[in-house]
Formats: structure tokens, sequence, C-alpha cells
């Protein structure tokens, strides 16, 4: 069963750069409705008891859930530990506060975010032409 599952878990497995600009948590929310509508009703069960109106700020916690179970059996299936190893790291947090979280599954290493952010870097160098009229860099 745990194989068929990381076969059919496609979002999760996206990691380059452009994924993470692309990232949305309704997409994920898509992918359990299909793929592991069991699983969705547990999380949500635990995740999210009390339904309100405005259900896009439950999807984050219930993503997340579902992100640390996936990549603790799976360590390809790691898109949202990126993401939140990056808003960490952008909110100043420590190197230890990484690790205590990484060791639970909620972010990446801090070698595999020096790794996002290259791609970053160097996504950006590909994607700057030069304007010499106007002597700006369009991005």
């Amino acid at each position: 069963m745990f194989d068929l599952l990381v076969k059919t878990v496609i979002y999760l497995k996206m990691c380059f750069f452009k994924d993470l600009e692309n990232f949305s948590w309704e997409r994920v929310i898509t992918e359990m409705k299909k793929r592991v509508p069991d699983v969705l009703d547990v999380l949500a069960a635990i995740a999210v008891p009390n339904v309100k109106v405005n259900s896009e700020q439950q999807s984050a916690p219930l993503c997340t859930a579902y992100g640390i179970l996936m990549f603790t059996r799976w360590k390809q299936l790691s898109l949202i530990q990126k993401i939140n190893t990056i808003v960490l790291s952008v909110g100043h947090a420590t190197e230890r506060t990484t690790k205590r979280l990484n060791r639970e599954g909620v972010t990446v290493t801090r070698e595999t975010y020096r790794g996002i952010m290259d791609d970053i870097g160097s996504d950006l160098t590909e994607r700057a032409c030069f304007n010499w009229m106007y002597a700006k860099v369009v991005l």
C-alpha cells in the first residue's frame, strides 16, 4: 500500500524553484481528495475539528500534517518542508531551531536549504536580461 501511495503522490515530489514559486495549498488538498481521501478525512478530523466558513486558513495546517507524514516515510516528498525551511530562514531562525524541526520532519536540512538558495540564484541569473538602453536589469 505504501509503495502505491508514493507513486500516486505527485505534487509533493516537485522540488525545483519553479515548483516552489507556483506552490498552492489548494493543489495539495486537491491531490489528497483525489488520491488519498481516507487520509484527508482522518487528518481533517484531527487537525481541523471545527470547520469554519473560511477554509483557506485551515488548509495550511492540514497540508503540513500531510506533508510531515509523507516526508517521514519518503524523503523525496519534501516540498512542504522546503517551504517551511525557507520561511524560517527568511525569518532568521537559528540553525539549532532548524535542526530540531528537521528531526520532527517539519523542515529539511541546512545543506538542502543552501541547495535551494543556489537553485533560486541560478534561476535568477538565467532569467535576467540586460536592457542596455535604460542601463538596468529587467527580470
